[in-house]
């Protein structure tokens, strides 16, 4: 059998360019079947912007290990991208940009394929809340950019599809706690992504003051980034202006779902009292 903690080439969503991308690769032990192992690409909840916020840095691959060991057992070679920024501090991690997740997702199968030899060109992505996203995008990608591998369906549980609501719920001052973490994150890559986004437009008070430790992933710090986020106000993450929600939206639909056709079967599910993702949002 095979673990290893692996370096690929990927592509960023935003700019084509070639990125370097981190994860993790485990195979089964034993004879191949007829045809080679089948691959399951697991695409991993938010963990963070960090480059340390990796599932790859964890001893427990951030609580992925039970699943990765059931799925290997079951006979599947198991790859876990961290996703670009994540595992290495050579870029910045663009959070819940789709386009560069489905990439990420796609090409850690071409990683584990040349990591373990009598590997099956058959994959299936899953993936949960972000990694759904990824799972999905990469349904979208996969005609265009997953030559030499053969998609047989994708699952995401939980994924973000439509973010521009995000926009509207920040100005309405109706975001609920968990998407209060999820736009400082999104706005903190942004302003990586686009150096001229104006960040003090759309964070105030306790998150302006607090925004370095809210963008960090360290367990250490989890209570009392837990204890910000109870303080945030509506104002707090409430755009400056018009204009500001207009520009805020128009970044989100660049990260949401759909974007295309898909190639393969696609499951998704979702939950009807989810605090971030409303139903409405992925009907």
């Amino acid at each position: 059998s095979i673990g290893a903690r692996v370096e690929y080439t990927s592509s960023s969503g935003l700019t084509d360019d070639q990125t370097q991308v981190t994860g993790t690769v485990f195979a089964p032990k034993g004879k191949a079947p007829d045809g080679g192992w089948p691959v399951i690409a697991l695409g991993h909840a938010t963990s963070g912007i960090q480059p340390d916020c990796a599932p790859s840095v964890s001893p427990s691959l951030l609580g992925l290990a039970p699943y990765v060991t059931l799925l290997v057992k079951a006979g599947y070679v198991v790859t876990l991208p961290d996703y670009q920024g994540l595992g290495n501090d050579q870029t910045y991690h663009p959070y819940l940009d789709s386009t560069t997740e489905g990439y990420n997702l796609i090409d850690s199968v071409r990683a584990a394929r040349k990591l373990v030899p009598d590997t099956s060109d058959r994959w299936l992505g899953i993936g949960l809340s972000q990694g759904g996203q990824a799972a999905f995008a990469a349904n979208e990608l996969a005609m265009n950019y997953g030559g030499g591998l053969k998609l047989v369906g994708s699952v995401s549980l939980a994924p973000p599809l439509d973010l521009t609501p995000l926009a509207d719920a920040a100005a309405a001052g109706q975001l609920t706690t968990e998407q209060k973490a999820a736009l400082q994150s999104i706005l903190a890559s942004l302003k990586n992504e686009y150096p001229d986004f104006h960040l003090d437009d759309y964070r105030h008070g306790i998150v302006a003051d607090k925004w370095d430790m809210l963008s960090q992933c360290d367990a250490a710090g989890a209570d009392a980034r837990s204890k910000v986020l109870d303080q945030v106000t509506d104002d707090d993450l409430r755009p400056s202006s018009p204009q500001a929600v207009t520009t805020l939206r128009a970044y989100l639909q660049k990260m949401s779902l759909p974007q295309g056709p898909t190639v393969a079967p696609m499951l998704v599910i979702y939950g009807g009292n989810d605090p971030f993702i409303p139903a409405g949002w992925t009907n």
